[in-house]
């Protein structure tokens, strides 16, 4: 079996936890690969050190090449962790395939000509000047108008991230469904919309007020948006989260975010 290991050394303690995992990797006669050029080509599993914004950087990635991934928490809450620190020793489940995996659905976004993979979710956000913008959204040729600070297209994966401080309900992540959330709605009727995973959806920003918007996928580099975005579920690719240990989805939000305490 071989193994790509990639280690956030911005996170505490996660090189501590990096040469641990390759200890107890090694003793189970597992390769260990590092070149980042051919590790998701290569590997068997990928596995990350970090927090949830390093393993959906890489989870993406390895979707490409059917993958399964495990992310080691090294950061605050860890809510796509497959592993606690503390539970580094069930590493050797690995070698015989005592593990589940979680099919994880993605987001295909197009803009600008370019389309992107979407784990967690694609935000439309005004520019550096404080002023709301409009947004024209279709969803399956349904017209709606959201006068607000942006708006959120998340997965379930994605429910409990920036979709569940803006107000959004969370979601099973294994459940297929596409949620919608308005940031600071203009209208107290603007709420969020949990779609049918076949939707499409189609937004325009209206430039009426001369303010610039900006598209994020997954929190990372930042798309001036010039034209439609289209949003749908990806039919193709899948994230493959492997779960070591037993913890269910709602014990994870009891001990994570304190739902239903």
């Amino acid at each position: 079996m071989k193994v790509g290991i990639f280690a956030n050394y911005n996170k505490p303690h996660s090189k501590e936890i990096e040469k641990t995992a390759e200890k107890i990797l090694k003793s189970q006669n597992i390769e260990l690969l590092y070149e980042e050029s051919d590790i998701y080509k290569n590997s068997d599993i990928i596995i990350t050190v970090g927090g949830d914004g390093t393993i959906i950087h890489h989870a993406k990635k390895a979707a490409i090449y059917n993958k399964p991934i495990l992310s080691i928490n090294a950061g605050r809450i860890g809510f796509l962790a497959g592993l606690e620190k503390e539970e580094i020793d069930s590493l050797k489940n690995l070698i015989n395939k005592n593990y589940k995996t979680e099919k994880r659905m993605l987001l295909n976004v197009s803009v600008n000509n370019k389309t992107y993979y979407c784990l967690n979710d694609a935000v439309i956000s005004k520019g550096a000047i404080s002023r709301m913008i409009d947004l024209n959204v279709c969803i399956d040729g349904g017209p709606l108008h959201f006068r607000s600070d942006g708006l959120i297209a998340a997965t379930p994966t994605g429910s409990t991230a920036y979709s569940l401080s803006a107000g959004g309900p969370i979601i099973d992540p294994t459940v297929e469904n596409i949620l919608i959330t308005p940031i600071c709605a203009q209208s107290v009727g603007a709420r969020s919309l949990v779609l049918n995973p076949d939707s499409l959806i189609k937004i325009n920003v209206d430039k009426k007020n001369n303010t610039d918007a900006f598209l994020t996928i997954d929190g990372e580099v930042a798309i001036p948006v010039d034209g439609d975005i289209i949003i749908k579920k990806e039919k193709e690719i899948y994230v493959k989260l492997i779960k070591i240990n037993d913890k269910s989805f709602y014990k994870i939000l009891s001990e994570k975010l304190k739902v239903g305490e």
